[in-house]
């Protein structure tokens, strides 16, 4: 297994954000338009649909940067993605298969190779890995899990904003000891899910039927459930010690900007 770290590119120092006297601007309405025409278009895509050209590695890169940009509680980094190159789909394919027969030994040669295929049927293939910690108590793994799925969210909008389609799949294969192995995953790691990425020669159709957005106003609770509580120790920011502050320094205490790590993530070629 050949493992690198990919590196950043030269990036412009990031624009500052104008705050006003109540906190950032509100994002202009143009902008919120593309964002939302974005995310309601994205569709998935079956990888057998995808066909060359995908992302190059300057593309590709860029999509991790995106992936870094998912919320984290705890900055864990509970996850990374395996880039499948084409030389080593056989491998992933060969697993596939495994598994397969592992589930049912009388599967047929020609089930075998539909299992063999699903390794074969896109330009970029990447396997999106949880990589969940136990002994955070702060940080269950449920809020690890939903960083994941922002990190993976994150590279499909950002594929379709360069004109690609994205298809996400899974399967019992995926939890498979021949994967596991494939891999090389620790205990505490699982293969979630295959990324495909490619150009679409499937017409994207009307789509699936989105579940209606229902907002009701809920009422105010009553006074009584209502209760603020102070603590005169507070934890000082940027620090692991802890200080003696009036219970109104929260009020005034900013959280201190902190550098964005070099691509806090990796990709590893099998």
């Amino acid at each position: 297994m050949i493992r690198g770290t990919a590196t950043s590119p030269e990036k412009d120092e990031p624009a500052t954000l104008q705050v006003a006297a109540n906190g950032f601007e509100p994002i202009a309405r143009v902008d919120f338009d593309r964002a939302r025409d974005l995310i309601q278009s994205r569709r998935h895509v079956g990888p057998r649909w995808l066909v060359d050209p995908g992302p190059n590695s300057d593309q590709l890169e860029e999509l991790l940067w995106l992936a870094a940009a998912a919320p984290d509680h705890g900055r864990l980094i509970p996850w990374r993605f395996v880039l499948v190159p084409a030389e080593s789909r056989h491998l992933l394919g060969r697993a596939f298969a495994l598994a397969l027969l592992d589930r049912d030994p009388g599967a047929s040669e020609e089930q075998l190779v539909t299992a063999r295929e699903k390794a074969d049927r896109a330009p970029v293939l990447l396997v999106a890995i949880a990589c969940t910690v136990s002994d955070r108590a702060d940080v269950p793994p449920v809020d690890q899990l939903v960083s994941l799925g922002a990190a993976i969210q994150n590279i499909q909008l950002g594929a379709v904003a360069m004109g690609f389609s994205v298809g996400l799949s899974s399967g019992r294969a995926m939890d498979s000891m021949h994967v596991r192995s494939l891999f090389e995953l620790a205990e505490s790691e699982r293969a979630i899910c295959c990324i495909s990425i490619g150009r679409s020669v499937k017409s994207n159709g009307v789509g699936r039927v989105r579940p209606n957005v229902d907002v009701r106003s809920l009422p105010p609770p009553p006074l009584s459930s209502l209760r603020c509580t102070t603590s005169s120790r507070l934890l000082a920011l940027g620090s692991s010690d802890w200080r003696s502050a009036a219970p109104n320094a929260a009020r005034s205490a900013r959280r201190p900007i902190r550098p964005i790590p070099l691509m806090p993530t990796f990709i590893t070629l099998i």
